[in-house]
């Protein structure tokens, strides 16, 4: 892992296009009388405008095709795996890692682009970037430290990720019991893989009864939802104990490795969970939480056939994104459902059932993509 240091500010905006960035700036206090303004225009890409990103990755693009004949892996890396000036990448061993990074660093560094705060969890890597004169985030021989990694608590001791809630547990110490409290609360929790979702649809439920009851934001709740909102507070304690690891294992995973897509609804709400599955070389059997997504049900109420739907549906597109994301064909991909009703639905004609079912089906025919030649996705019960 690594950043490109001051990424917005290594671009340089053509003369026509500065007046675009023009600005006042005064040459003293607002108040005083011989304060006057001035005229200025930016000359570099700003950071915080809407399009920024966007040219930001339009010129690392542009600059890496000048790269594609002489470094094509580590050009198709970068391409993969640079998210604004986030540069997160594996490597199956040390060797191949230590050059990867290399190019990596030498290619974006002739753009003016330096790759700076390396981090990794191998020890080797480690070695060889010191030899190297590589940026560290930390010191080399930290142990015990975490990284945030897009968001996510990352201990590369260990290669796991983990939830450190510090910051929510200190907002406790004022808890009041309201939707207000309620809403903030549960809003600090960032769990965008889903691995806290059987934690985390409660809050969502018990948010939705409040709306139901027409709560205000700043009204005591009654003693049906604090004891339920209390309960989920007691237990929010116990999260830090939750570790995930990072590596799927994919390279260990070496017969029949596939993706398991699962969808379930209940009349609260509906979700779906994927894992990898597969075979070591000694024959055992081996799977792995990829990730999961979670929907409150709608206050109008569906039948529970069409909450599975809609769970099938939540499913279809976790499945279709993740088969890009880890590079597999739609022949390595299962997707399960409990409920027969919905399995027919989906492996008949959309023309034949209502609007609500139809158009939820009708995406079946959207999961595809010509160039990899995928077809619709098979469901099992």
């Amino acid at each position: 892992m690594a950043d490109i240091t001051k990424a917005f500010l290594q671009i340089s905006v053509a003369d026509e296009d500065r007046d675009a960035l023009r600005f006042l700036w005064l040459t003293g206090p607002p108040d005083a009388a011989d304060t006057k303004s001035r005229t200025l225009r930016m000359t570099r890409v700003v950071f915080g405008v809407s399009s920024s990103p966007f040219s930001l990755a339009a010129t690392i693009r542009n600059h890496l095709n000048g790269y594609q004949t002489s470094h094509p892996h580590a050009v198709n890396t970068l391409k993969d795996s640079l998210y604004v000036d986030d540069f997160i990448a594996s490597s199956s061993d040390v060797e191949g890692a230590f050059a990867l990074t290399t190019q990596a660093r030498e290619i974006l560094s002739t753009a003016g682009m330096n790759l700076c705060k390396w981090a990794t969890n191998s020890s080797e890597l480690k070695a060889k970037w010191l030899q190297g004169d590589f940026d560290f985030t930390l010191e080399p021989e930290a142990h015990g430290c975490v990284l945030k990694v897009l968001g996510l608590v990352w201990r590369p001791e260990t290669d796991d990720f983990v939830f450190n809630l510090k910051h929510l547990m200190d907002s406790f110490k004022d808890r009041v019991n309201t939707k207000r409290s309620v809403l903030q609360s549960s809003a600090k929790i960032f769990d965008p893989m889903g691995f806290l979702t059987p934690f985390t649809i409660r809050v969502k439920c018990l948010f939705q009864d409040m709306w139901q009851r027409g709560i205000s934001w700043d009204q005591e709740l009654p003693d049906d939802l604090t004891q339920g909102w209390q309960q989920w507070c007691m237990e929010l304690l116990q999260l830090h104990q939750i570790a995930i690891p990072r590596w799927c294992g994919t390279d260990e995973l070496q017969n029949g490795r596939g993706l398991h897509v699962f969808s379930v609804a209940s009349e609260r709400a509906y979700s779906a969970v994927a894992y990898l599955q597969g075979q070591t070389a000694e024959g055992k059997t081996v799977s792995r939480l990829i990730m999961s997504k979670s929907r409150v049900a709608p206050i109008k109420k569906l039948t529970l056939p069409r909450l599975e739907l809609m769970g099938a549906l939540v499913a279809a597109r976790m499945g279709n994104n993740l088969l890009k994301a880890m590079d597999m064909h739609t022949s390595q991909i299962r997707m399960w459902s409990d409920s027969m009703i919905v399995i027919q639905w989906i492996r008949s004609s959309a023309q034949r059932w209502k609007q609500f079912v139809a158009n939820r089906v009708r995406y079946r025919d959207t999961v595809t993509d010509p160039a990899r030649n995928l077809v619709t996705l098979q469901w099992e019960a």
